[in-house]
């Protein structure tokens, strides 16, 4: 039995202990729970000793504003004790405001599934249900571009060295749809929050295809057809802008 051990139950935005006083702190997949991750830090940072080491270990998320979102509800829906898991940019802003000067940090995967991952947290059935189906449209969007592909390859305008049009009509619809949804949510209320996170993350995101897009330009360059290569980027990146701002303009209309 060790005896130099003592076991406290405290609020981490207000921990029990004398300023100074502690040498090590270690968290362990905790803050995305907590209500004020600055406070948290804070009370950390007062605890310590100017030579004290603090160790963290928590979730994290995309920098990019739409998964971010997408990730979060995902995360409040299935565990509404879940508050915020920022993304590690967030988490170097945070730290050094508190005072910190990080030393190490590293970014690591957990495989997990998707029914261990609800039944560990006990989500409600019907939350389960929902979520599911909002994953599905993932796979949705998949098989939607692969039909777009497969059609234009029949039609004879995919497969040779040329302009792409089956990327290309992906990108344009998918620009179209992206300005219609958004408008319809933001400046209309037509589409809920959770609708437009599933269509545009979810769907249009599979849907939509840059990264196919990045590699035609890459195999036209590689084969000298300076053209097509001039007149897919110009014309996927000017009328991507138009179809969003045309999504815009259609839903403004009514």
């Amino acid at each position: 039995r060790i005896r130099q051990v003592e076991r406290s139950f405290a609020d981490a935005h207000a921990l029990p202990f004398r300023d100074a006083s502690l040498d090590l702190v270690m968290c362990r997949t905790a803050p995305h729970h907590f209500a004020s991750i600055p406070k948290f830090l804070s009370e950390v940072r007062r605890v310590l000793v100017n030579t004290g080491v603090f160790l963290m270990v928590d979730t994290t998320t995309s920098e990019f504003e739409l998964p971010r979102i997408w990730h979060q509800n995902m995360e409040w829906r299935r565990d509404r004790s879940h508050v915020d898991a920022p993304p590690p940019s967030i988490w170097r802003r945070e730290f050094v405001q508190a005072g910190f000067r990080v030393v190490e940090e590293k970014l690591t995967t957990v495989d997990m599934e998707f029914n261990d991952w609800v039944l560990r947290s006990n989500t409600a059935e019907e939350e389960i249900q929902a979520m599911r189906n909002e994953w599905r449209n993932i796979d949705a969007g998949t098989l939607t571009r692969y039909g777009v592909g497969i059609l234009f390859h029949r039609i004879g305008t995919e497969g040779a060295i040329g302009m792409p049009w089956g990327t290309f009509f992906a990108n344009m619809v998918g620009a179209l749809m992206f300005g219609l949804i958004w408008a319809m949510s933001e400046e209309r209320g037509w589409v809920s929050g959770n609708v437009r996170l599933i269509v545009l993350v979810g769907f249009m995101g599979a849907f939509t295809t840059f990264s196919t897009f990045a590699f035609d330009n890459l195999q036209m360059a590689r084969a000298s057809e300076w053209g097509w290569f001039g007149a897919n980027l110009a014309l996927t990146n000017i009328g991507g802008l138009a179809c969003v701002y045309a999504g815009f303009r259609i839903v403004r209309v009514f």
